[in-house]
């Protein structure tokens, strides 16, 4: 849904960006190379840390066995949880 809600794939692309591989560690555009939430324990109000400290890690290439083959860009986005609509998006780069 945050794919789609960022305009990064349309919702009519959706389930075939996933079964089709493209936001798989190693397709065209990676999606949560690090788990998420479910891969990484759920850190509630710190969850958007730890997602930019993966991005971070990315970028710099220091992500150890996650690390993607070139990185240039990387988009975080985290939302405190119902009820709130609170949320935070980052766009980092590297050159």
């Amino acid at each position: 849904m945050s794919l789609s809600a960022l305009g990064l794939i349309p919702k009519s692309s959706l389930s075939e960006a996933l079964y089709g591989g493209k936001i798989y560690p190693d397709g065209e555009m990676p999606v949560n190379v690090s788990g998420g939430s479910l891969g990484m324990g759920n850190l509630l109000e710190a969850n958007g840390c730890s997602k930019l400290l993966e991005a971070v890690l990315q970028l710099r290439g220091d992500a150890g066995k996650r690390q993607l083959s070139s990185p240039h860009i990387g988009l975080v986005q985290s939302w405190r949880g119902i009820p709130t609509t609170s949320t935070a998006i980052v766009l980092l780069a590297n050159s």
